[in-house]
């Protein structure tokens, strides 16, 4: 969508990145959870992987961002297994 795109801006992204910076192990963590919140959505998350590459160091962000996918995935894993499973049998 247009809205959204336009959101991932040069500006948006180094104000994203400076507000998490400065959080220190906080931010990764704030991170974590933005992607994984992310990916419970089922929204792109190409763009946050490469704000998390200009933010963090290389492992750092491959780390986080993997976590917060795969955690993710489980949580919608298991809304589907627990909560609609019925409804789609």
């Amino acid at each position: 969508s247009p809205c959204l795109v336009g959101y991932f801006q040069r500006e948006n992204i180094e104000a994203f990145g400076v507000w998490f910076k400065s959080k220190g192990n906080e931010g990764l963590v704030l991170f974590f959870l933005f992607i994984l919140a992310w990916t419970v959505l089922c929204l792109p998350t190409t763009p946050l992987q490469i704000s998390a590459g200009l933010f963090f160091r290389f492992w750092t962000s491959f780390v986080v961002t993997f976590f917060g996918q795969m955690c993710g995935s489980v949580v919608v894993f298991l809304i589907g297994r627990c909560f609609l499973r019925e409804y789609l049998s």
